[in-house]
């Protein structure tokens, strides 16, 4: 099903990290997966003392590493992984995540020292809402039901 990837590494000990990245040469991206190690408890994974030397490693190998972690409110995967980060950036689904949600999570991963960078607006339906700019740059605004929410 899977590939080994990040939870077997951090799980195997002393292995090359080489032989758990998979090569996108296409992209020219190189991606870990999660991997196929089962454990009890995600938290003692990520908040490991290996965590943080593998993430270390990764920083000094590549100029960016993005971590995907899964919904904040749903695990605390995301609220650990945080606090290894340099930045997040926290993904809201327009038009579907709550307001008060969405505040939640993002207090959460305040009182775990997460530094958030920005917001990203995810499956946001650009037929609906205005265009501004020339050719294929430009910005997009609405005004309507997250009025509230961004002025709070």
């Amino acid at each position: 099903l899977g590939h080994q990837g990040l939870s077997d590494l951090v799980v195997a000990g002393d292995v090359e990290l080489e032989d758990y990245i998979l090569r996108d040469e296409k992209g020219r991206m190189d991606i870990m997966p999660i991997g196929t190690a089962e454990y009890a408890n995600a938290g003692d994974i990520f908040s490991s003392l290996r965590m943080e030397h593998i993430l270390g490693q990764l920083k000094e190998r590549y100029d960016l590493v993005v971590v995907d972690a899964p919904p904040v409110m749903a695990v605390a995967d995301a609220r650990i992984i945080g606090r290894l980060v340099d930045k997040t950036l926290f993904v809201v689904r327009w038009n579907k995540t709550p307001g008060k949600v969405a505040r939640a999570a993002l207090e959460q991963l305040q009182r775990f020292g997460t530094d958030v960078a920005g917001i990203v607006l995810q499956q946001v339906d650009l037929q609906r809402y205005g265009r501004f700019g020339h050719g294929e740059s430009g910005y997009y605004y609405h005004y309507g039901h997250y009025d509230k929410y961004y002025s709070s």
